[in-house]
């Protein structure tokens, strides 16, 4: 069984503290299960065996598309090289065997993209200045991927989601890459919440965004077991009515929240 470095600041890290437990468990499972060139071949029933929660490739690369490279049926990790290697050499065996399978499933281009945005991070920390252009790129790049992940799910209003230039611009310029992952899952809580799935008071995912009315929604909307009639505490969603003949709580929507 091969060793391997492990990160223990990544706990420390904004970054991977906001993920939802299934996907830090998800991170931590491709880390270990990966090739010595940080490639995963993609088995989504053996993860979501060992996790114990279902896993999807959709949902996955939501939350790492700037951390994984999709290819073939397989998934390269590319920042692993460079953080169990440094800079891979041709004189050193294990790097050998490293490049040698780059080449062979032609990643060794996408390995020098990742690896100069890794470079000039290292620099970033002691000088205090600069930035790659092309680690720029590619982070705006995964981020504008995040926005089609996040239009995807965002709901429709009677038919229609409108203000799609405006929501990404915003989405783009004004959300922190921190707060991305819960701003993908409040999307997703809101799209299936009682009010959406009734039509009732949908608000345009510009609104949705510019208003921080996202941070409502990142836990997940209650509903009431069997039998209960006393409706659980409001999360300031809008004044909370039992709904007759069902065991879901409804939202009352006020005026000026519509």
């Amino acid at each position: 069984m091969a060793n391997r470095f492990t990160d223990s600041g990544k706990w420390d890290d904004p970054w991977f503290r906001k993920l939802p437990c299934k996907y830090k468990a998800f991170w931590i499972f491709i880390l270990d299960k990966c090739n010595h060139a940080g490639i995963w071949k993609v088995d989504f029933e053996s993860a979501s065996f060992h996790i114990g929660e279902t896993i999807t490739s959709e949902d996955v690369l939501l939350q790492f598309s700037d951390r994984i490279y999709p290819f073939k049926d397989k998934w390269f990790i590319t920042k692993f090289i460079f953080f169990q290697y440094g800079i891979l050499s041709k004189v050193n065996r294990v790097h050998n065997s490293v490049i040698e399978i780059l080449k062979k499933e032609g990643l060794y281009k996408v390995y020098e993209r990742s690896i100069e945005g890794c470079k000039d991070k290292d620099k970033d920390k002691d000088k205090g200045k600069g930035k790659d252009k092309d680690k720029d790129i590619i982070i705006a790049e995964s981020k504008k991927t995040q926005f089609d992940g996040f239009w995807n799910i965002y709901p429709d209003r009677n038919g229609k989601k409108l203000y799609k230039a405006e929501a990404e611009e915003f989405f783009l310029k004004k959300i922190k890459d921190e707060d991305i992952p819960e701003v993908l899952q409040a999307a997703r809580n809101y799209a299936v919440s009682q009010n959406v799935t009734d039509g009732i008071g949908i608000k345009d995912a510009i609104r949705f965004l510019k208003k921080n009315y996202w941070r409502e929604w990142i836990t997940p909307e209650k509903v009431a077991p069997k039998g209960k009639t006393t409706p659980p505490e409001s999360t300031g969603r809008g004044n909370i009515v039992v709904e007759p003949g069902s065991n879901r709580w409804q939202k009352k929507i006020s005026d000026n929240e519509s």
